[in-house]
């Protein structure tokens, strides 16, 4: 069961990022390189919302399934949601 889990959320988020990423390019937020980027080509931003959008899920529903979710657990997930905001 544990990798159905895997698998489908793998499979939700490259289907979210290739979404996000025609949504974002074909309303032209993409990042154009300067001197200080790491890349050459103009970059569509946001294919990380998908990411964020998987986890969090992820997390719910364990937290409705009664999993063990201590403290530390939920503090990394707070963060992680915070700075993704």
């Amino acid at each position: 069961m544990g990798w159905l889990v895997v698998v489908a959320a793998f499979v939700v988020t490259v289907l979210l990022t290739g979404g996000v990423r025609r949504l974002v390019l074909s309303r032209g937020l993409v990042d154009v390189p300067n001197a200080r980027s790491s890349h050459a080509t103009p970059t569509a931003r946001g294919g990380g919302i998908a990411i964020v959008l998987v986890v969090l899920t992820g997390c719910g529903l364990l937290i409705l399934r009664g999993g063990d979710v201590t403290p530390a657990a939920l503090g990394l997930l707070t963060g992680g949601t915070l700075v993704a905001w």
